[in-house]
């Protein structure tokens, strides 16, 4: 990730043998740009479902990935 932009390493200047880790505004670009498409998709799928019906199906799945997990899959 640092390679790519992502991140960048913040010597700290009281100790040596620290480092920070500081997302770059290169990341923080990608992280809004996959923020409002994440918000297109979310609009598109549950498009005509009542907030009701969006707590279902999301607990349905919440099920789902448990049992998948159970199972080691």
């Amino acid at each position: 990730m640092e390679a790519g932009g992502l991140i960048e390493r913040i010597p700290d200047k009281r100790n040596r043998r620290q480092v920070f880790i500081s997302v770059t505004e290169k990341a923080k670009g990608y992280r809004e740009k996959y923020d409002l498409i994440s918000d297109k998709m979310s609009e598109i799928f549950y498009d005509g479902f009542t907030d009701d019906e969006i707590i279902g199906f999301e607990n349905q799945l919440r099920r789902i990935i448990k049992n998948l997990e159970k199972e080691g899959v």
